[in-house]
């Protein structure tokens, strides 16, 4: 569950659904009760929620306190650094420029990534504000999509 979509920051649109109202909707679900779906009746008592948001403009004390009270405990990451992205970048059996490197290969052509390289690719992969940080993952791969499609034949 995205708790961000949940807070109460932001300026609300016209026609928006009240955040605390959609808040205390799910809350009976994340205490436990059954919910009618078109599968049969789902009985949500041992069902283990996960609620998880970048909350760069809100907080989770934003969270009504029905609700702050079901995700007690609260993980904190650190940004993540250009030796993060090096290291997801080349450690990982399915890592992007391992797989950039096989798709080349496909037509024959042998391409290389030096370390120097892969530096510069994590650097400009970087998110510039905290609100960016989401789309890292899709910026690595653009970034090496472009850098690969600049040289293919």
């Amino acid at each position: 569950m995205k708790l961000i979509r949940l807070l109460a920051g932001g300026k609300k649109q016209s026609g928006e659904v009240s955040r605390e109202g959609v808040q205390r909707d799910i809350l009976p679900i994340v205490e436990g009760s059954q919910v009618n779906t078109k599968y049969g009746v789902l009985k949500t008592d041992h069902i283990l929620f996960i609620g998880s948001g970048a909350f760069a403009e809100s907080k989770p004390s934003d969270l009504i306190a029905e609700l702050q009270g079901r995700f007690p405990i609260r993980v904190e990451l650190e940004d993540l650094t250009e030796a993060d992205f090096v290291r997801i970048l080349t450690e990982p059996n399915n890592a992007l420029v391992k797989q950039y490197m096989a798709l080349i290969g496909a037509d024959g052509v042998h391409i290389t990534f030096t370390m120097e390289a892969i530096g510069r690719i994590a650097r400009n992969c970087l998110p510039s504000k905290p609100r960016h940080r989401k789309h890292w993952c899709a910026t690595l791969g653009n970034h090496l999509g472009e850098i690969v499609g600049r040289h293919s034949l």
